[in-house]
């Protein structure tokens, strides 16, 4: 174990310097660490790289790493054996069940060794060293993944029961005579951002709405019996107001980075992801789309003129839920939002609902077959907390993008297109496009979603 630590050692400060995927604040940090590895950097690069006789087969010898074996496992297509592999996958925080399935699954083999994808915003396994250091290792252990090999930046912070929330299961309660108050650095940075909004509109330029949005202050879990000898999960959240000029800044600044960098790292050691309001400003919904019978899943480019993700694909649908809309009731100054209304919003605005009828003689009600808000989490390469929703219509493809093309509320996407509704297709789509990692585990899920719904439809 000694001569491990050792190599990592020597290995550290060249990972650190190569890896593309460290931002430049977190290179920058772990370049002041000692040399001499404290027990967090330790378990950082190394901590479960214990001797396990199980994991490699009984009587087999020690056989320590050299520090070329971990430069050319991520650096170049090298052939090592399984022993080697396996403490290498240790080393990046895998633990000794996962070690096992990658090992298993034979996808380290040839390029997979490195795994490369097109999307950036995809981590594979010669990666997991700058997503540890970028969001904190116990954090980034519980996200998504896409395969053995992959990792998605979502977390999942709450799940709800078959098929998804019914209206009373998620409390989304806003505050409205409480608004964030954020650190004076950002607080400096968005009132440059507005100013410079304000300097596009008056030159007859379209900024973005600069409008009202909801901070996530704290979620909680909980389980109700509404009918009776049923339990279920519902969702209590917790909110105050914000605006977009925040939000824009915790994700599109420097020190918005850097701020969530350091509150991700100091959220590692507790249990549950806990959210840091004026970095969590706006929740949304991303929805996924089928259609032509639940064979195609709808996904789009967004605009090039976006201000996050510009160009890049998605789930046909991500609708921010603005919390002076779609306010069910009010009690004092705790506004109650409907989220299922706000979801149902969002796809009829996106695909015009008032057109459908009148194209195809039936609204978009009457060909919905089925839908359902099912998740609850963060994307942490954005701090963005969103629902998931999966969204089924009697509908062909053809006919919603005639929809779309024609909606007069149609803003993010720049088109559309379809991709096979199953999970191999959805991997790859998802490894081979820019995605980010909110829309990749929607798909993925809405996928696994919806073949529990025909299993559970031919019993």
């Amino acid at each position: 174990m000694a001569r491990f630590v050792i190599a990592m050692r020597l290995n550290y400060r060249f990972r650190i310097q190569n890896d593309t995927r460290l931002q430049s604040f977190v290179r920058e940090h772990l370049l002041k660490l000692p040399e001499t590895l404290s027990r967090e950097d330790v378990r950082t690069l190394a901590s479960q790289a214990a001797y396990d006789e199980d994991a490699v087969g009984e009587g087999d010898e020690h056989d320590y790493l050299r520090e070329n074996d971990i430069a050319n496992f991520e650096l170049s297509k090298s052939n090592l054996d399984p022993k080697k592999i396996y403490w290498i996958l240790r080393g990046l925080l895998f633990s000794d069940e996962e070690a096992k399935e990658i090992m298993k699954d034979g996808s380290l083999a040839g390029d997979q060794v490195l795994g490369l994808v097109e999307n950036p915003h995809i981590f594979h396994i010669g990666q997991l060293f700058a997503a540890s250091a970028n969001f904190g290792p116990s954090v980034f252990q519980k996200t998504a993944t896409v395969n053995s090999a992959h990792r998605t930046s979502w977390v999942t912070c709450a799940r709800a029961d078959f098929p998804g929330y019914r209206d009373e299961e998620i409390v989304f309660a806003v505050d409205t005579s409480q608004t964030v108050i954020p650190p004076p650095d950002i607080d400096k940075e968005a009132n440059k951002l507005e100013a410079s909004w304000e300097k596009m509109r008056m030159g007859g330029g379209r900024p973005p709405h600069n409008g009202v949005t909801a901070a996530l202050q704290q979620y909680r879990q909980d389980s109700t019996n509404h009918t009776p000898g049923e339990e279920r999960n519902i969702l209590l959240l917790d909110l105050v107001r914000s605006k977009y000029s925040y939000n824009v800044t915790a994700k599109n600044s420097l020190v918005g980075e850097t701020r969530k960098w350091r509150s991700l790292i100091e959220a590692s050691e507790k249990e549950e992801l806990e959210p840091v309001d004026y970095l969590a400003s706006g929740i949304g919904i991303a929805s996924c789309l089928f259609c032509e019978d639940d064979q195609k899943i709808v996904v789009g480019q967004r605009s090039n003129l976006e201000a996050f993700r510009s160009g890049e694909f998605d789930v046909a649908m991500v609708e921010g839920i603005r919390p002076d809309m779609n306010v069910s009731s009010q009690v004092n100054n705790i506004s109650y939002v409907d989220v299922q209304k706000a979801m149902t919003r969002g796809y009829e605005e996106e695909l015009g609902a008032d057109l459908c009828e009148v194209k195809f003689g039936k609204s978009l009600a009457e060909v919905t077959n089925f839908r359902s808000i099912f998740e609850f989490g963060c994307d942490l390469e954005f701090y963005q907390w969103n629902f998931m929703a999966a969204i089924s219509v009697n509908l062909k493809f053809s006919e919603i993008e005639e929809l779309w093309r024609d909606s007069k509320h149609r803003r993010e996407n720049q088109r559309l297109e379809t991709i096979d509704a199953n999970i191999d297709a959805v991997r790859s789509f998802v490894l081979e496009n820019k995605v980010w990692s909110c829309g990749a585990a929607c798909l993925l899920k809405s996928v696994e979603l919806m073949e529990l719904r025909k299993i559970k439809a031919r019993r």
